[in-house]
């Protein structure tokens, strides 16, 4: 398993995934997704009153462009524009319990450290 530490292919990818989840309200929007697909304001609903509408605007315009969330727009007047997370996207939810998983191994000792972030956004 440590081999792929020296694949300089295999070192991108896993920057790519990290740089694609590690936004600040990232977890919790894939966490809302993961019910099924929402509007906009249920969303924002679902994820929490922190989050301000640009944010969330510009965090799921990310996450559309890197294939993670796909964005629906529903014809009408008004336009009902509606959030799912596409097939790669619903496939990370394996890899992030891993995350979690690791962390509750470690979260005495990291919690320990000065350097280990300890607010949760979306908690």
């Amino acid at each position: 398993m440590q081999d792929w530490w020296y694949d300089a292919a295999a070192v991108r990818d896993a920057e790519a995934v990290i740089a694609v989840v590690s936004g600040k309200w990232v977890i919790a929007i894939l966490r809302a997704l993961g019910a099924g697909p929402l509007r906009h304001n249920e969303l924002q609903r679902a994820v929490g009153s922190g989050i301000r509408p640009q944010v969330l605007d510009d965090t799921l315009r990310r996450l559309e462009a890197a294939g993670i969330v796909r964005r629906h727009v529903h014809p009408g007047t008004p336009l009902a524009v509606a959030y799912e997370m596409s097939g790669p996207g619903r496939s990370l939810s394996a890899p992030l319990a891993e995350f979690a998983r690791w962390l509750g191994d470690h979260r005495a000792e990291l919690e320990a450290r000065p350097g280990w972030p300890t607010d949760n956004p979306a908690a």
